[in-house]
């Protein structure tokens, strides 16, 4: 029972794979016994992280004091980040590119959370603050909630509000309810939680027939129950490859928002650790209908770089998708707001470098006069950009 035991034990299962991969000559046989000890390794390790978590309760979760600025944007662009790096610095410039005026919240609020509400993830920091966001904005201000280390932001910025609503226009959505609904980013690779490392089935939210998460949606491998379930919800017709859930980028008004929080917070009191996932959480919602959630198939607003290829148009210095028309009459480029480069980085500066590039040229001066001059929110404080994202924080 206690953690040292449940070490030992991780130790010898992995000794034991080791060893009988390598007296075993048949391939097949060491897969299926592989699968075999990894689904055992799955089910000791719910049922001892479930025995020892402690759940959470309405206590957990602290009161954010916010004192936010009411904006006239049409639409406010919020990202949550306890920590500033050169990977958020880099998706802040892309944004002041675009005219965004980016909101950053979490840095004031580092170490405040709690341990429970910190351990291992901060997917619940996130939801807190969500939260604080409805409490403090009016329920029809319309939001860009956005990952804050991984994306890439083009185009105009006063663009978006009708983008949204045209995305909403196409998706044949009843428009007299615009104000609750959300948009979520869509995606190639299906993924129904962000944290992998914690692969034990999350039980106790969708049962025993949730497969393991070693599943995938390659064929011949066995999909994910979560996976299946949002194949079939692509609209009729569809051609579209961007299947699947992600929550790294959304935009709707607080109070479509609102729906999706209280459904949060009342799942989070009931899951172990490793089920506390925006990814999962969320995605469940849209799955079964539970909050008013659409997915972005086109890519209109969002788009994801993994299992992507990019073009840039230097006309008009916008990236978009590679046509894979493969025969049928060529479809004309989509160009989304925003780039979601979830997983690897291999490319996220490169975008930046390029959009750099075609803004400026290679006027150093000019560019970082730009920049000298520019100014993001952090916390609800107006503060300048280069005191945010100096010389250290973007190397």
């Amino acid at each position: 029972k206690s953690p040292y035991v449940f070490a030992l034990f991780v130790i010898v299962v992995a000794f034991y794979m080791i060893w009988r991969l390598h007296v075993s000559r048949n391939g097949e046989k060491q897969l299926s016994m592989m699968k075999t000890l990894v689904n055992a390794f799955n089910n000791a390790y719910f049922q001892y992280k479930h025995s020892h978590h402690q759940y959470l309760t309405e206590a957990d979760f602290p009161k954010i004091e916010l004192t936010l600025p009411l904006l006239n944007d049409k639409v406010q662009l919020f990202a949550f980040a306890t920590k500033i790096n050169n990977l958020l610095c880099i998706s802040m410039e892309t944004a002041l590119l675009s005219g965004w005026k980016y909101q950053l919240i979490g840095p004031a609020f580092r170490g405040k959370f709690g341990n429970k509400l910190h351990r291992g993830t901060s997917y619940l920091e996130k939801i807190t603050v969500l939260q604080a966001l409805i409490e403090q904005l009016p329920g029809d201000t319309l939001i860009l909630w956005a990952d804050a280390y991984d994306v890439i932001y083009q185009g105009k910025a006063a663009e978006f509000e009708s983008r949204f609503l045209a995305a909403l226009s196409q998706s044949h959505f009843n428009m007299s309810h615009a104000h609750n609904i959300s948009i979520f980013n869509a995606e190639q690779k299906c993924s129904p939680y962000k944290n992998l490392g914690n692969i034990f089935r999350c039980e106790a939210m969708q049962g025993k027939e949730f497969v393991s998460l070693m599943g995938s949606s390659k064929a011949g491998s066995v999909k994910a129950l979560a996976c299946k379930l949002q194949d079939a919800l692509l609209p009729a017709g569809s051609r579209s490859r961007k299947k699947y859930f992600n929550a790294g980028l959304s935009a709707g008004t607080l109070s479509a928002y609102a729906a999706i929080a209280r459904n949060l917070k009342a799942a989070v009191h009931s899951l172990p650790d490793g089920c506390l996932d925006d990814q999962a959480l969320i995605g469940w919602q849209y799955i079964h209908a539970t909050a008013p959630i659409l997915l972005d198939h086109s890519s209109s607003l969002f788009d994801t770089q993994a299992l992507s290829e990019f073009r840039f148009d230097p006309s008009c210095g916008l990236f978009h998708q590679a046509d894979r028309s493969s025969g049928r009459a060529p479809q004309p480029p989509v160009f989304p707001t925003a780039i979601h480069h979830a997983g690897s980085k291999t490319n996220y500066s490169a975008f930046r470098d390029t959009l750099m590039q075609w803004h400026f040229g290679d006027d150093g001066s000019r560019q970082a006069a730009f920049f000298a001059n520019a100014s993001v929110y952090v916390d609800g404080a107006l503060r300048p950009f280069t005191e945010v994202c100096g010389p250290k924080k973007m190397r």
